[in-house]
């Protein structure tokens, strides 16, 4: 559903609420923004394996702030995931080790999990 995937993502993008630090008044860990949206971006892009990922996840871990572990770890499988839909193992080794390493430094059962399944495919 790789079309259907782009409208929603095209969606989400126009539907975004004005302000770099926009956030969902009833759920205060929810962030809507710009910068946000395009690590989601990448991360739906990176699973249907489309190589138009590696802008949104390479931007957006220039820009996701340090304090966001958890985020950096999704970020480092998502790019794991891209890589390796591209045939770059060496990229993917890489940040499969980042995700390794973040996920243990949050304790992330679901960030673990991740790696684990694209551990399985290196």
């Amino acid at each position: 559903m790789h079309d259907d995937s782009r409208h929603a993502l095209d969606w989400a993008e126009a539907s975004l609420p004005e302000g770099a630090h926009a956030r969902d008044s009833d759920m205060l860990s929810i962030f809507l923004n710009g910068d946000h949206l395009a690590r989601w971006r990448g991360n739906v892009l990176a699973l249907l394996g489309d190589s138009s990922a590696m802008d949104d996840l390479y931007a957006s871990l220039q820009t996701t702030d340090p304090t966001f572990v958890r985020a950096k770890a999704g970020l480092h499988s998502d790019l794991t995931q891209a890589h390796l839909a591209r045939g770059e193992f060496d990229e993917a080794r890489s940040n499969l080790q980042q995700a390794r390493l973040l996920a243990n430094r949050t304790g992330s059962v679901r960030h673990r999990r991740r790696v684990e399944l694209l551990t399985g495919r290196l």
